[in-house]
């Protein structure tokens, strides 16, 4: 797995943890979500604040949204 994707791998795990626990989440908690060993997180990242920042990021990324409105059919009235 390319670094890249393994920082994409532990943002996706530790998303849910954040919002649950907020800055309160573990290192533990997110390896574990991931499913890797702690030390991963710290290859990854360089410490904690830079992945909650990462977290945060993913969250506030407008892609998703963005891309689910262009997929709405604009021949569709209001209702629809």
């Amino acid at each position: 797995m390319s670094p890249d994707e393994r920082r994409a791998q532990l943002v996706d795990a530790a998303l849910p943890l954040v919002r649950e626990f907020g800055s309160e989440v573990t290192t533990r908690q997110i390896a574990e979500a991931a499913g890797v060993a702690e030390g991963t997180v710290f290859r990854a990242f360089p410490d904690k604040p830079a992945l909650i920042r990462a977290v945060i990021e993913r969250a506030m990324d407008p892609s998703d949204a963005l891309a689910a409105i262009r997929d709405i059919d604009p021949t569709l009235d209001l209702a629809a």
